[in-house]
């Protein structure tokens, strides 16, 4: 195969790649003016390649983003730049796009720039549904009258004030720093450390426990521990509800909750 054979045949290639690319592709040039836009770009801001031709970058990007003038002297610096920036539809409404732009010489020698747009709407949307739920998780957590915690392995990570009461604490830094099995009556100590053993090797475990809790001033209190696996953000957790166990009456008194949650699971 002659080499300009060759390069006829690559050429080709990356004209299939930039007409079958499911993102958005802009052949530009450093001053905004766009020289070809593929098919999914055509179809993503709505305009025709030959419309697309006659327009300047800044009709397609919202000038007002503070992210865009800095992304262009980072190009400008150093050839490249990817990261985010809001975009304008024909139609004028905007949406969040993921960007990936180049400086590059065409085969004359000419300066072109590559603009690749993918548009993250429902990524964005998802996100701030997620952080709607959790702000909603976090004012329920701090507001509720039942102890509510998180732990990774054997270290706790959070606290609500109810649950510091219920193991006797006063100072949230230090009961963050007492590890998870500090919080065990040495009678329980060998159940505890196996159901932690077995939840690192993802075998199952029994939703309802009793064990003895250790609370600061060496009081032993019995609780009956009910377990269910939630997820959050995207790791597995136990949400743990606990009885105290009341010594007079062989009743039980309000439950109170917590979170443990693993990351080897």
């Amino acid at each position: 195969m002659s080499l300009a054979t060759k390069t006829r045949g690559e050429e080709s290639d990356r004209d299939m790649l930039f007409e079958h690319s499911m993102d958005a592709v802009l052949l530009t040039v450093p001053d905004g003016r766009i020289l070809a836009a593929n098919p999914a770009a055509c179809e993503l801001f709505g305009y025709t390649e030959a419309k697309f031709i006659s327009l300047h970058r800044d009709i397609v990007v919202d000038t007002s983003d503070p992210r865009l003038e800095p992304g262009l002297k980072v190009r400008e610096q150093t050839g490249k730049f990817r990261g985010e920036l809001t975009f304008v539809r024909k139609d004028g409404t905007n949406f969040p796009g993921e960007i990936s732009s180049s400086v590059f010489k065409d085969k004359s020698g000419r300066v072109r720039t590559s603009m690749i747009i993918r548009d993250i709407s429902h990524r964005k949307h998802t996100e701030q549904l997620l952080n709607e739920s959790e702000e909603k998780y976090r004012k329920l957590v701090e507001n509720s009258i039942e102890g509510i915690g998180i732990s990774k392995g054997n270290q706790i990570l959070f606290a609500n004030r109810p649950l510091l009461e219920m193991f006797g604490y006063d100072s949230m830094e230090e009961f963050l720093k007492t590890p998870l099995v500090g919080l065990v009556a040495p009678e329980s100590m060998g159940m505890i450390e196996e159901r932690l053993n077995k939840r690192r090797r993802g075998e199952p475990l029994s939703p309802r426990f009793v064990y003895k809790a250790l609370r600061k001033n060496g009081e032993v209190r019995d609780f009956q521990i009910s377990t269910s696996a939630i997820l959050v953000n995207g790791d597995y957790s136990e949400h743990v509800c606990g009885h105290h166990r009341a010594e007079a009456g062989g009743g039980q008194t309000v439950g109170r909750a917590f979170n443990t949650q693993d990351s080897d699971r």
